[in-house]
């Protein structure tokens, strides 16, 4: 009885919801993904920057540059990325208006 009363002290009306039902809130994902379509040639031009710095992969190349740019601040780091995804969305969207 007393771990019922502790349960019900803590989780209010969710304590006793049923098997199965979790009654701890989940916490918002740390991490989200984005997704950037590039052409053939931008993703060769990517895998050849990445392999002659020594990176592993696409992603590990692309955190580091994003997170570890020299002289910028991470406000600035963001801006300059978002100004990039910004002309990619104005090429793509002029590609699809012109197809």
């Amino acid at each position: 009885m007393h771990r019922w009363q502790k349960e019900s002290d803590e989780f209010g009306t969710q304590a006793f919801g049923g098997y199965g039902k979790n009654r701890h809130i989940r916490a918002e994902p740390r991490s989200r993904a984005i997704s950037l379509y590039v052409s053939p040639d931008e993703l060769d031009a990517l895998k050849t920057a990445a392999t002659s710095a020594g990176f592993r992969s696409l992603a590990e190349f692309a955190r580091f540059r994003i997170f570890h740019a020299s002289d910028v601040s991470p406000r600035q780091q963001v801006e300059t990325l978002l100004a990039s995804l910004a002309v990619v969305l104005r090429k793509l969207t002029y590609t699809l208006q012109r197809e």
